[in-house]
């Protein structure tokens, strides 16, 4: 009694009540029906791939209207060039084509969609990888910066004889692609923070110790994002160049195309004539509960209605508030039947 062996017992039974302490904690979370912490949900899934779905920042339809010093042709809207107004800031994810008719004024048709994220492109400091095989990167831009989930890019400068710049392109599995193939996968994982998943040389091209990753990401104000129709009104366009992104962008860009320049893209306004979509939130625990079941019973296929009606929800729950899902017979047969015969329209 009050030796130093027993204050010893003292600290190891203590401990030992806490590892059984945890040991309860984390049993009762290992069951994917009884889970109720967002962590443990996360990994239970990634045993199936289920790749839970983050946040989502606002989208806005956009009409671009060319002035008439902009002469007729065909022009494209650089990637990642943005617009600001009223304290917010909508960026194009995606190169946008459009053929101007005459010398006037015109509101123009993109080829492509015409839709802007909202938030400002951010430039990830560049990576050097080990050069494993599955190599992860993880990104992480600091305490409550919002990542919109569809939006992370990633671009590597290879070490081989053209020493050049290439856009890797994001797939939902990694072991679906051929080898070689500059793919990358994106998981948003149980500590709420993204991890890029690289290829072996089998499953997608592996990195290797030389290399260059580039990583850009679109950061989102959150709910504070969301505009109401006419926010942006005959807003001019800004063509986003860094010092190594304009690196980039000349290593990638597809030559056959006549790109806007920072010079004349003050001649490309645009405008929203309807508000934007709303901030999605995060998957939940109840969430990844009901979608991680539909997911694995599709395999990453899109065959079923079921597949299909799932797919969207979870892809596009910002962009579409119901969804119903028929085929020719369903159409034929009730919604046809309805319209024609019941209603007799």
């Amino acid at each position: 009694e009050g030796s130093n062996i027993s204050a010893l017992i003292d600290i190891i039974a203590y401990s030992y009540h806490t590892l059984l302490f945890y040991l309860n904690q984390t049993s009762s979370e290992s069951n994917f029906n009884d889970t109720s912490l967002y962590e443990n949900i996360n990994r239970i899934v990634k045993l199936i791939d289920y790749k839970p779905v983050g946040k989502q920042t606002s989208v806005l339809p956009v009409n671009i209207q060319a002035t008439a010093d902009l002469s007729a042709g065909y022009y494209t809207i650089p990637k990642f060039t943005f617009a600001s107004a009223q304290g917010k800031t909508f960026t194009f994810t995606s190169d946008v084509t459009f053929e101007k008719y005459t010398s006037s004024v015109e509101t123009v048709s993109a080829i492509e969609n015409q839709l802007m994220y909202e938030g400002t492109l951010e430039e990830y400091p560049v990576v050097n990888p080990i050069g494993e095989k599955f190599e992860v990167i993880n990104l992480l831009p600091g305490k409550n910066i919002i990542i919109d989930h569809f939006n992370i890019f990633a671009y590597v400068k290879e070490n081989n004889a053209e020493n050049k710049w290439y856009e890797w392109k994001r797939v939902p599995s990694i072991f679906l692609a051929k080898p070689n193939e500059r793919v990358f996968e994106v998981r948003y994982n149980e500590n709420k923070t993204y991890e890029l998943t690289f290829g072996n040389g089998v499953n997608g091209k592996q990195l290797t110790s030389n290399d260059q990753v580039a990583l850009y990401y679109i950061k989102s104000s959150g709910t504070d994002g969301k505009v109401t129709k006419n926010a942006l009104t005959d807003t001019s366009i800004n063509v986003y160049n860094t010092t190594q992104y304009n690196d980039i962008y000349n290593n990638i860009k597809d030559t056959s195309l006549n790109y806007l320049t920072i010079e004349n893209s003050i001649n490309v306004n645009v405008n929203n004539s309807e508000d934007s979509t709303s901030f999605g939130e995060e998957e939940n625990v109840q969430d990844i509960k009901l979608n991680a079941p539909k997911f694995f019973s599709s395999e990453y296929k899109l065959t079923t209605k079921p597949d299909y009606k799932s797919f969207i929800e979870r892809n596009y729950k910002n962009l579409v508030y119901d969804i119903q899902v028929l085929n020719n017979s369903d159409y034929t047969n009730d919604y046809l039947q309805y319209i024609n015969n019941d209603l007799e329209l």
